[in-house]
């Protein structure tokens, strides 16, 4: 079984709500058991996909950045099985895909973003390392300090997550998760074990939050879409279950500093409270080619506007045929 401080029975959850490098492999971080910092308040993080590195920034402060600590990655656990299925043979994104977000309120420049798609591997077979990195820079760093990362690892054929990893720091506060997923013992469910709840049941072919985006691309967005309809995918994160609904607004071309790019326009479904008013306060622009770039993400939070915005990309696996010349 997996790497886990504790097991116990599978939990069933209702819905809502590093590795170290070592001469090229890495090895899970030990000591997980006396990680003892309680998640007192429930992250933002749930609501993000590509738009994962700019979560901190709705996190009470503004944006959180991302500087690129890129490390290849191999995860040493214990062996599982390939998940079943095959995907499309038209693929939105391959290895050497990365991608490099400012994140700014206005003219302030809170952060920067990193989305990164490696080659890993995991128990010895090849997998898709998926990697975000979001970090506070400038003033706003100084102010409150976040570097946030996400891991996800996995099969370059399903692309469901065989584990995932989520290291948090933002201010004093810092938690540490790793999750593997079991997508084959049972038939209807997935078995998720988590270093802080044992094995928790899950719906069939869940994702983490960050493979959850990368699914979408290569998944769901080549099927022919009209405005108005809403694409679904289950994830478990932060030891909660969370489907991610994103409703499809149709195709808009936008300015950027790349030039105008045409874009899908879709409105992900978030919590309201704290930070979020409405349910449609958060908007992503992806661009309308075969890769599926995340171009634009918006968040309409209660002290304006912010936005992570596209600046540098390279290893896209089509061309940017959305860029308009």
């Amino acid at each position: 079984g997996p790497t886990s401080t504790a097991r116990r029975s599978p939990r069933r959850c209702s819905a809502p709500g590093t590795p170290a490098k070592d001469d090229g492999a890495a090895v899970v971080r030990p000591g997980l058991a006396e990680q003892v910092a309680a998640d007192i308040e429930v992250h933002l993080h749930r609501q993000l996909g590509d738009a994962l590195a700019a979560d901190a920034v709705v996190h009470e402060h503004l944006g959180v950045g991302v500087e690129q600590e890129v490390v290849d990655v191999q995860v040493a656990v214990a062996p599982f099985p390939a998940p079943l299925g095959v995907k499309g043979l038209d693929e939105a994104f391959k290895v050497g895909e990365k991608l490099v977000y400012s994140i700014h309120y206005g003219i302030v420049k809170g952060g920067k973003a990193v989305l990164e798609v490696k080659e890993g591997t995991y128990n010895d077979k090849k997998v898709n390392h998926l990697y975000l990195n979001g970090r506070t820079v400038g003033l706003p760093d100084k102010l409150y300090s976040v570097n946030d990362t996400y891991e996800s690892f996995t099969d370059p054929e399903t692309d469901l997550p065989y584990m995932a990893i989520r290291d948090i720091k933002e201010g004093r506060y810092t938690k540490y998760t790793e999750q593997t997923f079991d997508h084959w013992t049972r038939t209807d469910s997935t078995i998720v074990y988590s270093t802080d709840t044992g094995e928790n049941l899950a719906p069939k072919d869940c994702n983490d939050i960050l493979s959850a985006f990368y699914y979408l691309r290569n998944h769901h967005f080549h099927k022919p879409l009209k405005k108005g309809d809403i694409v679904v995918v289950e994830t478990y994160f932060s030891d909660e279950l969370y489907t991610l609904r994103a409703r499809f607004m149709g195709y808009e071309t936008i300015k950027t500093r790349l030039g105008r790019v045409n874009c899908m326009k879709f409105i992900p479904v978030v919590i309201t409270g704290r930070v979020f008013k409405n349910e449609d306060d958060m908007i992503i622009w992806f661009s309308n080619d075969r890769n599926f770039v995340p171009i634009r993400i918006r968040f309409n939070i209660f002290l304006g506007a912010v936005y992570c915005d596209l600046d540098e990309y390279k290893g896209l696996k089509h061309p940017f045929e959305a860029i308009l010349k």
